[in-house]
């Protein structure tokens, strides 16, 4: 019984996966975010973030031209 052997278990589990990652099923991402932006060279220190706000203008700081 399944439920009652960790290593049955397992290899249940990663049978299943082989069919269905092998035979069953296609899969494709839906969707990607992508983000573009232009920054001038003198700018320094904005952070770009993978979550919450984009940006972080809290360390930018504008060097000489």
């Amino acid at each position: 019984e399944l439920l009652k052997d960790d290593k049955a278990r397992w290899n249940a589990l990663a049978e299943a996966e082989k069919i269905l990652i092998g035979q069953d099923a296609a899969i494709s991402p839906t969707y990607q975010q992508s983000t573009a932006y232009l920054e001038k060279p003198y700018v320094k220190g904005i952070a770009n973030h993978t979550f919450g706000g984009d940006f972080s203008y809290k360390w930018a700081y504008v060097t000489k031209k």
